[in-house]
Formats: structure tokens, C-alpha cells, sequence
């Protein structure tokens, strides 16, 4: 018996939600949810860079340094308001991931 799929490709999770909702989602909170919600985004950017950094290792190049993490944050919001402001809010945020790291990529890869 042969099963087709659905058509389209669904993607779930932190990665997906757009520039506009993470800016409405962490600039309005304070206190408890604030200290949530920072290190729940962070530990997302943790888990999709170090597979990003196994596609490296796959390849054959050195993985990139991605410890620190919190300054992987901040780059991500300041690059969501940005796009905010530029209205292009609807971009989720594991495209800005992706630009940050290949933008560190460029910089540092190395054959191993």
C-alpha cells in the first residue's frame, strides 16, 4: 500500500515564529517571563547552530565557536527589529540565525 503525503512542508517551533512576534514576545515581558523566555530562545539558538555545525563537521570543515550564546540573542534581536522597521516582520527568525552564523562561517572556515 503506498501512502502520499501532504504537499506542503510544515515547520513548527521557536525557529518559525516571525520577527514581529518575537519582538512583541520578548519586549513585553518583565520579570519571571523575561528570565523564561530569554534562556528558552538561546537554548533553540544552542540546538539549531550545533546542527548547523554538524552539517559542517559532515562536510569536512571545523565547526564554528558557538559559545556564546547570549550574544547570539542579542544580534537576533537587534537584526528582528531591524527588519521590523524595514517592514519585513513576517521573516522567521531561523533565517537571521542562519545569516548570523554563515556570516561567522565566512569568517573562520577551515578545512579540518
Amino acid at each position: 500500500t503506498a501512502t502520499f503525503g501532504q504537499k506542503e512542508i510544515v515547520m513548527m517551533g521557536t525557529g518559525t515564529m516571525t520577527c514581529k512576534k518575537y519582538m512583541e514576545w520578548t519586549q513585553s515581558k518583565s520579570g519571571v517571563e523575561k528570565e523564561i523566555i530569554t534562556p528558552m530562545v538561546e537554548e533553540w539558538i544552542k540546538g539549531y547552530l550545533t546542527g548547523r555545525n554538524r552539517q559542517l563537521d559532515t562536510l569536512g570543515y571545523k565547526m564554528i565557536n558557538i559559545d556564546n550564546v547570549a550574544e547570539l540573542g542579542s544580534m537576533l534581536t537587534f537584526a528582528c527589529a531591524n527588519a521590523v522597521k524595514k517592514d519585513a516582520g513576517t521573516m522567521p527568525i531561523f533565517v537571521l540565525v542562519d545569516k548570523i552564523y554563515e556570516d561567522s562561517f565566512d569568517n573562520k572556515v577551515l578545512k579540518k
